[in-house]
């Protein structure tokens, strides 16, 4: 009979608990991303990095900001533009194709987070593991569906948006060993800010009332999900934290069923399992 200790349990409920609270936050944030589908995506993404940079200012004054800086000046940089880079391309797919499909791609970043872990993080990767990792990516292709009915540039981007987003994973595992999670996240709200600031200014319309509020829910749930994802990651294995985020598919389902009538057809449906199997024993034979 298999047993867990009391304190081995203790250790890993709390950062379990952080990763499935950002999994539904970022889901949530999702759904605020298709409602403002009207609002140019440059304009979306500058209000997800900016209010980020608003909520963390307070904190920034009072923080040496730049000596922490030096500390890991390479992974605060790459994940914020990995991160930014992962986040256009992701709402882009969201808003063109349906919320389901395109947050499963965008999701399967875990796959690559196992391969990344083993390649820049040492993370031990068996090749039985490596096996459930192409099960993993066939998934992907299923949901993706090239040349059938998916929007092939939706579907492309939310496919790079799991690359990029792995490497931002990883990256924030390796800053984490120096840099506070707070810093991490305002480092990454920066970036975003600073690299969408022209492009929102050249695309800006001027939102309604109606959007506006959208645009507050998804900055506002990004940031409570980017705060709750960096403390699990700094606490978690990224090979064990990573999987946890899949729960985000399971609701973003549920809100573009609720919102939008869409409803996952048989090889999104299939594809999504397959992620689903070949990541859960990938994790489970990853050192075997």
């Amino acid at each position: 009979m298999l047993r867990i200790s009391s304190k081995k349990l203790a250790t890993y409920l709390g950062p379990a608990i952080w990763m499935i609270g950002a999994a539904v936050l970022f889901s949530i944030m999702g759904a605020f991303v298709k409602a403002s589908r009207d609002v140019p995506i440059w304009e979306v993404a500058f209000f997800r990095a900016f209010i980020n940079v608003l909520y963390f200012l307070p904190w920034a004054l009072t923080h040496p900001v730049w000596p922490e800086f030096k500390k890991e000046p390479f992974y605060l940089l790459l994940r914020g533009f990995a991160g930014f880079a992962s986040v256009v391309m992701y709402f882009y797919a969201i808003q063109h194709i349906s919320l389901a499909d395109g947050t499963m791609l965008n999701h399967a970043s875990p796959v690559l987070v196992l391969v990344l872990s083993w390649w820049f993080l040492g993370e031990r990767l068996s090749k039985k593991a490596l096996f459930y990792v192409v099960l993993a990516f066939l998934g992907v292709l299923l949901v993706l569906k090239p040349g059938f009915r998916i929007n092939n540039l939706a579907g492309f981007l939310g496919v790079c948006s799991a690359f990029t987003a792995a490497i931002a994973y990883v990256a924030v595992k390796k800053a984490t060993r120096k840099v506070s999670p707070e810093y991490i996240v305002f480092t990454f709200a920066v970036v975003g800010t600073l690299a969408s600031a022209i492009p929102a200014y050249r695309s800006f319309i001027m939102p309604t009332a109606l959007q506006g509020v959208y645009l507050l829910g998804v900055g506002i749930f990004a940031t409570l999900a980017q705060i709750a994802m960096t403390r699990g990651y700094s606490l978690l294995p990224a090979s064990v934290a990573a999987p946890m985020l899949l729960i985000t598919v399971v609701f973003s389902t549920l809100w573009g069923w609720l919102f939008w009538g869409e409803l996952p057809d048989a090889l999104s449906a299939l594809g999504a399992v397959c992620v689903a199997v070949g990541l859960t024993l990938a994790y489970r034979h990853r050192t075997r």
